[in-house]
C-alpha cells in the first residue's frame, strides 16, 4: 500500500474517531432537548430544582432539601383522614418499594407522604399512619406557610371542605405521585390511575435516561 493511501486511511480513522468523541462530548454536555415519547411521566427538558423548604417528619426531625439530596424521592400530598385516594396511594407505593427492593434499586429510593392537614395530622398520628403501610416511609408536615413553600414548587393544590357538626371535613388535593432526582430536581409526575408495574418501569427508565445523559 502506498504512503498516500496509508495517510488517507489514517486520516479517515482519526477523523471518524474525532467525530465519535465529539458527539459523545456534545451529548454529555448538551442533553436531549425533547422528552422521549416512551417516558410520558418525565418532566424534560427543563426540570425545576427545588429551593429551600423546611418541614418536620414523624420523628420531629427537620425534613428539608438536604434530606432528599442523593436519593430518588417519590412524593404524595394528602392527609390521614382521606377516605380513599391516600390509602390506595400508600398501598401502591409499598408495592413499588417491594419491587424496587427485589430489583436491588431500593437503596437510593425513599417515599415522602406530605400531610396538607396539619390541624389534625400530628406527628405522632402521622407516624402511626405511615408505619401501617411501611415503616421506611417518611411522613412530614408543617404550618401553612411552610407547606405552601413546598407545594407551590410542585404545583400541588389542596382545598379544605366545610366542617360538619362533629368538626370533620374532607380535603380535595392533588393525587399524582411526584418524583425528584438525587439533585433535588422535580423530574417526574405520575397521574392516576397508578399501576405499580407501570410506575416501576417508568421510574427505572427515567432513572436510566438521566444517568445516561449525565445530568
Amino acid at each position: 500500500m502506498s504512503k498516500s493511501l496509508v495517510s488517507i486511511a489514517i486520516a479517515f480513522i482519526l477523523g471518524f474517531t474525532g467525530i465519535f468523541v465529539g458527539l459523545t462530548v456534545y451529548q454529555k454536555f448538551n442533553p436531549p432537548l425533547e422528552r422521549p415519547n416512551d417516558l410520558p411521566a418525565l418532566l424534560w427538558p427543563k426540570p425545576k430544582a427545588l429551593t429551600d423548604f423546611s418541614l418536620l417528619d414523624q420523628d420531629a426531625s427537620i425534613f428539608d432539601r438536604r434530606r432528599i439530596q442523593g436519593k430518588w424521592t417519590f412524593w404524595y400530598f394528602g392527609y390521614t383522614n382521606c377516605p380513599d385516594a391516600c390509602p390506595m396511594a400508600l398501598t401502591t407505593m409499598r408495592a413499588l418499594s417491594e419491587k424496587l427492593e427485589m430489583a436491588g434499586e431500593v437503596e437510593n429510593f425513599q417515599f415522602s407522604f406530605v400531610s396538607v392537614d396539619p390541624k389534625r395530622d400530628t406527628l405522632d398520628h402521622l407516624k402511626k399512619y405511615v408505619s401501617f403501610f411501611d415503616e421506611s416511609f417518611i411522613a412530614v408536615t408543617g404550618d401553612t406557610l411552610s407547606l405552601q413553600k413546598l407545594t407551590s414548587q410542585f404545583g400541588v393544590l389542596y382545598v379544605y371542605g366545610e366542617e360538619d357538626e362533629d368538626g370533620n371535613y374532607l380535603v380535595d388535593h392533588t393525587t399524582a405521585y411526584l418524583l425528584t432526582d438525587p439533585a433535588s430536581r422535580f423530574v417526574g409526575l405520575f397521574r392516576q390511575p397508578h399501576d405499580v408495574n407501570e410506575l416501576f418501569s417508568q421510574f427505572l427508565e427515567i432513572k436510566k435516561f438521566l444517568e445516561d445523559i449525565g445530568t
